[in-house]
C-alpha cells in the first residue's frame, strides 16, 4: 500500500471498546478499498495460506526476517516467487466491520526461535 493509517497497534493493549486486552503480533493498517498491498523488502514468497477471519495471507522471507501480510482479498504472487521492494503481492481485504484493513507482521529468526518485531518502526511514514 502506498497510503494507510495504523488503526491497530503492536503488542498487548486494551481494546478501545470492550474490557479485554488484545495481543497483536503486528499492526493493522486501514487503507482504501481494493488497495494494492506491496512487499516492504526484497524476498521470496515462502507461504500462501488462508486463516479463518484473516482472509488470505502471504509470508515472505527476507534472510533472517520474514513478513506476514494478513487479510488479503486476493493474492498476485505464488509460492517460491522472488519479489522486490514495493512489488504488488495482492489486494487488501475487508475486516469484520467491512473496512479495508490488513494486518502486517515482522518476525526475526534466530537459533533460539523466532521473535516478533514492531512493524511500525519499519514502514515508511
Amino acid at each position: 500500500m502506498e497510503r494507510g493509517t495504523i488503526t491497530g497497534y503492536f503488542g498487548p493493549h486494551k481494546h478501545p471498546v470492550a474490557n479485554v486486552t488484545i495481543d497483536n503480533n503486528g499492526i493493522d493498517i486501514q487503507t482504501s478499498s481494493s488497495a494494492s498491498v506491496r512487499a516492504v523488502f526484497d524476498g521470496k514468497v515462502t507461504g500462501l495460506f488462508n486463516v479463518p477471519g484473516s482472509g488470505q495471507n502471504v509470508l515472505i522471507t527476507h534472510g533472517d526476517y520474514f513478513t506476514v501480510y494478513a487479510n488479503l482479498a486476493s493474492v498476485s504472487v505464488s509460492k517460491g516467487q522472488m519479489v522486490q521492494t514495493k512489488q504488488a503481492i495482492g489486494t487488501v481485504g475487508n475486516n469484520d466491520e467491512g473496512l479495508p484493513v490488513i494486518n502486517f507482521q515482522i518476525w526475526k529468526s534466530a537459533s533460539k526461535g523466532v521473535s516478533k518485531l514492531n512493524p511500525s518502526q519499519w514502514i515508511a511514514q
